[in-house]
């Protein structure tokens, strides 16, 4: 007999929301800031959607409400320099991440494909309201 309340760690994992699975992938933190998310924590595009920017793994960070409402449509890299809480080490890490392909997440069969949208929840939505 099957224990139906049991549930097996990979299986958690593997069903965690895209939005989640980004959030744990920062920490629970501001990519750029590096302050915990709090209540309201948004996804933003690195490479904002008017520019070119797709909504998909690779290009979306986690992100407090702040922070992307300050960014909005600006490129990350500029605005992110001209921040007082800019560190080499959170810029690396997005760099990172905005690299990251299939060759470097080989068990991860949805690593480069673009994220649906009803899994990120209303993304568009949260994140225009944010200047994202």
């Amino acid at each position: 007999m099957v224990d139906k309340h049991h549930i097996d760690e990979t299986r958690l994992i593997t069903r965690r929301s895209a939005r989640d699975q980004i959030y744990l992938a920062w920490n629970y933190e501001c990519a750029y800031c590096g302050d915990p998310l709090g209540r309201s924590p948004t996804l933003d595009h690195v490479t904002p959607k008017v520019h070119g920017g797709l909504t998909a793994r690779q290009n979306l960070v986690s992100c407090c409400f702040m922070c992307n409402s300050q960014k909005g449509h600006k490129g990350w890299v500029d605005w992110f320099r001209a921040q007082p809480f800019w560190s080499a080490t959170r810029e690396w890490s997005i760099v990172q991440w905005l690299g990251q392909d299939l060759a470097e997440h080989p068990d991860d069969e949805n690593a480069g494909d673009p994220v649906d949208d009803r899994q990120v929840g209303d993304l568009s939505q949260s994140h225009e309201r944010a200047g994202g």
